[in-house]
């Protein structure tokens, strides 16, 4: 780790009782090196076969949702706290699935039909994390294409999370949001076909779990709206 990687990192572990107030001062044990997939081993029975018995529509939906619900800096309900846990241990068991930090994409494909008009969207969304601290990247090339109706308006936008655990008291993981952040465009002429590729830089500290997921929000001339929402996509770091 070079200097102004220490720095950044060091200058975070201060700033921690001030970023997430709730962390307990008098923890048995620091968070330094915790993953998700590691903090998973808090699990009980019953809080996985809660998880299996959820389908991938609605897992995605739950992912979604923290993600929207929860600022940068905030630290996640003991509820949704297990979800994730679930989440990055399924993952990890997952052997299909590239682990760790590094350059990785994830296609998107979805149409939907409403209000008179029928769109589809398509592109790829793509993350770049570090170990540790440092700067990570993450990107959204997308295309919305009006396959029928007439519109007034389009929207799109790729949306990034990142969380980490961030305390710890010797029996269960504090997990916090590390960073929020998002790239976007919008048009009102020419939308037969709307294009957005947009990069965003960040630097990132502690994540050991990120989610993405990309949107068209779609105006008609009529000014009926709707949104397209692609699947969320997880790593664990």
């Amino acid at each position: 780790m070079n200097k102004r990687m220490y720095l950044i990192f060091f200058s975070f572990l201060l700033m921690l009782p001030f970023t997430f107030p709730v962390i307990n001062a008098n923890a048995e044990e620091t968070a330094e090196g915790i993953t998700l997939e590691e903090a998973s081993k808090v699990l009980t029975v019953e809080d996985e076969e809660l998880y299996k018995s959820m389908t991938d529509e609605e897992r995605s939906e739950r992912e979604i949702s923290i993600a929207e619900n929860y600022d940068e800096g905030s630290i996640l309900s003991e509820e949704d706290t297990i979800f994730l846990l679930n989440q990055a241990k399924n993952l990890k068991n997952n052997p299909d699935i590239e682990l760790f930090a590094g350059k990785s994409s994830k296609a998107v494909s979805k149409t939907l039909s409403k209000f008179g008009t029928k769109v589809t969207l398509k592109g790829t969304m793509y993350q770049n994390i570090v170990i540790g601290a440092g700067t990570s990247t993450f990107r959204g090339n997308l295309t919305l294409t009006r396959n029928s109706g007439s519109l007034k308006k389009v929207a799109l936008a790729t949306h990034h999370s990142a969380y980490g655990v961030v305390g710890w008291n010797g029996k269960f993981p504090t997990v916090g949001r590390v960073y929020k952040g998002s790239v976007s465009m919008s048009k009102t002429s020419s939308l037969s076909s709307t294009k957005m590729d947009k990069t965003k830089k960040y630097t990132s500290v502690l994540p050991s779990y990120t989610t993405m997921y990309s949107q068209a929000t779609v105006t008609t001339s009529k000014g009926d709206q709707y949104t397209v929402t692609s699947p969320s996509w997880s790593r664990i770091q």
